[in-house]
């Protein structure tokens, strides 16, 4: 469930929690659209998730594992405008991609302490997914 939408820092912080939370959906579930719902137009992480899953669902692959968890969200000091940055570090699980007969397609494997920074921008009511960064990988 969404969080409630606050203009604060706190409420930064929940939104990139819950962003998280529909991308992990997104993906088990096959179901973009929750994930295009909460993220800009711009944003390029957004739009190669959307489409990567619904080129999944397409050919009938699905995936099991490969969730994401938070370990770090921690909005940018400063006075929270139209635009906040929100600095996370985050785990992901291992995954398999699974076909129609659940054959595995392709598998990768667990990471740990990957930095995935957000810029959010507020919208007046809510705030959308304008960027994410994954600037490394951990192990």
């Amino acid at each position: 469930m969404a969080p409630e939408a606050e203009q604060t820092a706190a409420g930064a912080e929940k939104f990139v929690r819950y962003f998280w939370d529909v991308y992990n959906y997104g993906y088990t579930s096959g179901n973009s659209a929750p994930l295009n719902g909460i993220s800009g137009e711009e944003c390029v992480f957004c739009t190669s998730a959307t489409r990567e899953i619904d080129q999944a669902n397409a050919q009938g692959l699905r995936q099991t594992g490969g969730r994401i968890t938070p370990q770090v969200i921690q909005a940018a000091p400063g006075p929270v405008g139209s635009s906040v940055v929100v600095i996370s570090v985050v785990n992901q699980e291992a995954s398999q991609v699974l076909d129609e007969n659940a054959s595995v397609v392709a598998t990768s494997k667990a990471l740990k302490a990957i930095n995935a920074d957000s810029r959010i921008e507020w919208t007046g009511k809510s705030w959308r997914m304008a960027a994410v960064t994954i600037s490394s990988k951990g192990d």
